[in-house]
């Protein structure tokens, strides 16, 4: 549990950007497009294993979702972390991930990991425009996480608009963003306060969707 309340004891400044993540699995599936996927998983229901981050992280609610709109059934298998997760799908132990086509990139260049689609804002992965969207395949499950700056609940307003300000300058240059987020598949985002609320409200909604269908009790 954190030792504070996000919502009651953080001021919401600036949305900076939503991470990218793809669909992957190991270079010997026999699997190379999402509709084969869905298919054998339809056809095994629970055979395949996919991986996550973590009972409620977003991977797995996004597996849970997955699942409920596509009629596919998988078994869910949680890690610690990332690395972790990855070593786990390249030996085999596990079929399928979703984590940043960034951290997949150079394991997809070494032939060892497949992607299947890449859950993106409408665009291809630059480095890999060979991966089409989940979109362009028939599905509009959108749901990843996002990268923000907060400041305590009592910071004034001026430094909350002066922090705002700033950080939309840097998420608004082209060079800065093609350094340091094109390389994490960090889609840019700014925006005022107020914009940020309102997409916050709405990843929460999605959010608390999720676990009702994922049927998870956060304690």
């Amino acid at each position: 549990k954190l030792p504070f309340n996000p919502q009651r004891d953080l001021a919401p400044v600036v949305h900076v950007g939503v991470l990218d993540t793809s669909i992957g699995v190991n270079a010997t599936a026999p699997v190379n497009s999402i509709q084969e996927l869905i298919a054998l998983a339809r056809a095994k229901p629970g055979s395949l294993n996919w991986a996550s981050l973590g009972v409620g992280s977003a991977s797995h609610l996004y597996m849970e979702w997955f699942q409920a709109k596509t009629g596919a059934k998988f078994t869910h298998v949680p890690y610690k972390g990332s690395p972790e997760l990855i070593r786990a799908l390249l030996a085999g132990e596990v079929h399928i991930l979703t984590n940043s086509p960034g951290v997949m990139l150079p394991h997809v260049k070494a032939g060892k990991a497949k992607l299947l689609s890449v859950v993106t804002n409408g665009e291809r992965f630059a480095p890999l425009p060979q991966v089409p969207t989940l979109k362009e395949q028939g599905y509009d499950l959108d749901f990843r996480n996002w990268l923000a700056v907060f400041l305590p609940r009592n910071t004034p307003d001026t430094i909350v608009r002066r922090w705002n300000s700033e950080v939309n300058r840097l998420v608004k240059d082209p060079a800065w963003t093609a350094k340091f987020f094109q390389p994490m598949a960090l889609t840019p985002t700014g925006g005022t306060v107020d914009e940020f609320i309102a997409f916050m409200k709405r990843d929460l909604a999605t959010s608390a969707e999720l676990v009702k269908i994922a049927n998870l009790r956060l304690d």
